[in-house]
């Protein structure tokens, strides 16, 4: 597993970060971020957005403007030429990493906005292996979930 953990802070308040989880459930992999945007939903009480159910450029504008919130935090599939299965933390997108175009929310659009008002972007990419139409999702990518899943629940026990 591959993550720069350091740009993750653990310690961060939940009251005061934005999870917006994209993807394309249609995709099989490409769609891990709807899923843990689900289980956050049922799960917790932080703020989570996803691509299926919400209007993010709203959610996100909201976010923007909202002076409590310091973090926000994209979950979606990516390709980084890793093992399928493995993600990744950073504070911004690089050259190195692609955003699958299954979906239509343009993160790198919205990462210099984040930081012009003086926010801090977390993505969490997890490198998928299968994004066939109705495709059935990968075990490395199932697994993948689970532990970006408990990287994220120490946000609801504050």
């Amino acid at each position: 597993m591959v993550t720069e953990s350091k740009y993750f802070n653990f310690n961060a308040n939940a009251v005061k970060t934005v999870f917006i989880c994209l993807g394309n459930r249609d995709r099989a992999d490409d769609g891990v971020g709807i899923e843990i945007g689900r289980e956050l939903k049922k799960k917790t009480e932080l703020k989570v957005y996803t691509e299926e159910d919400d209007d993010l450029d709203t959610a996100l504008l909201e976010a923007l403007e909202d002076p409590d919130i310091e973090k926000i935090v994209f979950i979606d599939a990516a390709d980084f030429d890793s093992i399928p299965g493995t993600f990744i933390v950073t504070p911004t997108l690089s050259d190195k990493i692609r955003i699958l175009s299954t979906h239509s929310f343009p993160i790198n659009h919205w990462e210099e906005l984040i930081k012009q008002h003086n926010k801090q972007m977390v993505f969490i990419g997890i490198q998928v292996s299968n994004v066939n139409f109705m495709g059935e999702v990968t075990e490395g990518v199932k697994k993948a979930k689970e532990k970006v899943l408990q990287l994220i629940n120490p946000f609801n026990e504050q």
